[in-house]
């Protein structure tokens, strides 16, 4: 399994709360929850997602273990290293969204539980259809509260206010029947996980994306889910959040779209089963790409326009179309003295 990714905290000044890994036939990506209230936990959330990810690391070696039950392992496992300084009842107390990969004896396993993006492209019958797997439930909750917030901009006082009085009522439906999941201190969250499975003949490649990479799709709408799988296998997840911060900053209070920060901690991690080492760049030999092209892109039109003239100044070109058969003669006898 080929893996690439890539992480990038929100502001310089604070601590990434994402975290991603991968082995041989796995990869992992949690994205730990904004904290804006009392958490009732000495440790904070980095140092949740640092435990959390290398439980679930150990735990899914296990080939036989379903990933709910590596999930609610690794979920106990932490809680009991806190449990005697912390008080993990609290409404507040660090949690994560979990995105989980498996290469399991041809068979490609999966589990989402809160809104990490899982986008994968399979091939069927010749078609290159996409499946976005996300849990995006927390975005339902608090629905009064949050429209409060987005009404002003970022960095204002009015913002700080209204975010201050939605996150306890988003709180209030976490972990909870008709509210959202996430990892937390119970390990009875992972039921509500979404899982399952694809034939790893029938896929093409995949990626993982915390809420703040996804941006590039869901919150800004720069690209389809196609053409950002192209941006990530082609030009790098750093690429791809790259592009993410240029939106950011040039919506930096969230007036055109509206978000509870400017920035935030952004992961990217790509998979590819099929890939070969090989020296060739670009794409590989009878791999076909679902290429969803914008041809009312400026750099689209652009590149085109330079194409059409180029094919029409070659076959316009007596030595290449044959019109000049003297001229062609003396091409080739000068390439072949070289």
């Amino acid at each position: 399994m080929f893996t690439t990714g890539f992480t990038s905290p929100g502001s310089p000044a604070k601590a990434n709360e994402d975290w991603f890994a991968t082995t041989p036939d796995l990869a992992v990506v949690l994205d730990g929850a904004t904290v804006r209230t009392t958490t009732g936990c000495q440790h904070g959330v980095p140092w949740y997602v640092s435990h959390l990810g290398p439980y679930l690391v150990a735990g899914a070696l296990d080939k036989d273990a379903p990933l709910r039950n590596v999930l609610a392992q690794a979920i106990q496992q932490v809680s009991n290293l806190h449990a005697d300084t912390c008080d993990l009842n609290d409404p507040g107390t660090p949690s994560a969204a979990v995105g989980m990969v498996r290469l399991v004896d041809g068979v490609v396993q999966y589990l989402v539980l809160g809104d990490i993006s899982l986008v994968v492209e399979t091939e069927k019958d010749g078609e290159y259809p996409i499946e976005v797997l996300r849990d995006d439930r927390v975005s339902s909750t608090a629905a009064a509260e949050r429209a409060e917030a987005d009404r002003h901009p970022i960095g204002s006082a009015e913002k700080d206010s209204a975010l201050l009085l939605m996150k306890p009522a988003e709180l209030a439906a976490r972990n909870v029947e008709g509210g959202y999941f996430i990892a937390a201190a119970d390990p009875a969250a992972v039921e509500h996980a979404y899982v399952g499975s694809f034939p790893v003949r029938e896929v093409v490649r995949l990626a993982l994306l915390s809420d703040g990479a996804a941006r590039l799709v869901e919150t800004f709408g720069l690209l389809s889910w196609t053409r950002a799988l192209n941006m990530i296998e082609f030009e790098g997840p750093a690429a791809a959040i790259a592009r993410v911060r240029d939106a950011e900053a040039g919506d930096p209070v969230g007036e055109a779209h509206p978000r509870n920060k400017t920035s935030d901690d952004a992961t990217v991690l790509f998979a590819d089963f099929h890939k070969v080492p090989s020296r060739v760049v670009g794409l590989r030999v009878g791999r076909a790409v679902n290429f969803d092209v914008d041809f009312d892109d400026p750099e689209v039109k652009a590149v085109r326009s330079k194409t059409l003239a180029d094919f029409h100044t070659q076959t316009h070109d007596p030595d290449l179309t044959g019109e000049d058969v003297g001229g062609w003669r003396r091409r080739r006898d000068t390439n072949q003295q070289v």
